[in-house]
């Protein structure tokens, strides 16, 4: 009897999950802090206030990723995308760019759509200013290999126009 009930709990698992759309693995792929956007996408671009942390008092403690918080590494907080997300962040107010990886929770501050670890906060030229406006740009697999940020800028850049010179001269329009 019991056999009988454990096996109809696991076919209606598994006729649950057979019946699952195909965007399910996505999901799970967003789970589990890789960069989903394929080569068709545009990357995705926000852009608004960003801060930075860190510092000496926070130097060693585990974040949300788990691992241990490095002040001077390229490294990032937002609120929801996935751990191990690779963004481009460019400040219009210094003309510089670097590349972050997503490995923390935050920024605290609504108002703010990222918090900085201190080193990108310098890289970028805005660690005295505090809080400053950026542009970040989620990497897509295809570029979230290391590649100077300036020129990843500029391929983004490049793909963006090209994308729009497409859309201009396809009949659809």
């Amino acid at each position: 009897m019991l056999f009988l009930k454990y096996l109809s709990i696991l076919l209606v698992l598994t006729a649950i999950t057979g019946c699952l759309p195909a965007a399910a693995s996505t999901i799970q792929q967003k789970d589990a802090g890789v960069n989903t956007a394929d080569s068709t996408d545009q990357p995705a671009t926000e852009s608004g206030l960003a801060s930075w942390y860190g510092g000496k008092k926070l130097a060693g403690k585990r974040t949300a990723s788990g691992e241990r918080f490095q002040p001077n590494a390229m490294t990032a907080a937002h609120p929801s995308l996935p751990m191990g997300t690779k963004l481009l962040i460019h400040s219009p107010l210094t003309g510089r760019s670097v590349i972050v990886r997503v490995n923390d929770r935050g920024p605290i501050d609504s108002d703010r759509i990222l918090d900085l670890s201190e080193g990108a906060a310098a890289s970028l030229g805005i660690r005295n200013h505090g809080v400053s406006h950026i542009t970040a740009t989620v990497l897509p697999l295809r570029h979230s290999r290391f590649r100077h940020p300036t020129t990843m800028h500029n391929i983004l850049q490049e793909e963006a126009r090209q994308a729009e010179k497409v859309a201009q001269d396809s009949p659809l329009r």
